[in-house]
């Protein structure tokens, strides 16, 4: 099969680690020595010699284009949780990105789901803890700076 610059590939075979069945790539560069890269927006670059092409792609027609949509997310009243470290704190979520803030609100932090992971409020809870005790550590440290 020939390739060309331009051509659109497909994943038909699930990759080790990879697998996003379906999805396209555009060929941005292919070389003398057998390399191909492809990328695609969403996930970004692809590099792979023609034997991996052989195995786990095939050549498809261009994709039509997406509608995008406007998405617009509704935030969660803020609700109270526990944290061993961190006592009471407050928190809130879209759907796709998680708040926690302490009860004075002086402070916030986030954590936000990749476009292709599930949103799972629990981890999303636990990273953005871990971050908003980062920033306290990081004020603490700079007052202490500050009266040196």
């Amino acid at each position: 099969m020939i390739l060309r610059e331009g051509d659109f590939i497909k994943l038909v075979k699930p990759i080790p680690m990879f697998d996003y069945v379906g999805i396209v790539f555009s060929i941005i560069k292919l070389t003398t020595d057998g390399a191909i890269t492809a990328e695609n927006p969403k996930l970004g670059l692809c590099l792979m010699n023609y034997n991996a092409f052989a195995l786990f792609f095939e050549k498809c027609e261009a994709p039509e284009a997406e509608e995008k949509v406007s998405l617009k997310r509704t935030w969660s009243d803020w609700a109270e949780r526990f944290h061993p470290q961190l006592g009471h704190i407050l928190f809130r979520e879209n759907g796709k990105r998680l708040t926690v803030r302490r009860k004075n609100g002086n402070i916030q932090a986030h954590a936000t789901c990749h476009p292709g992971d599930a949103f799972d409020a629990s981890k999303g809870f636990m990273l953005a803890a871990a971050r908003l005790r980062v920033k306290e550590m990081q004020m603490i440290v700079a007052e202490i700076k500050a009266s040196m």
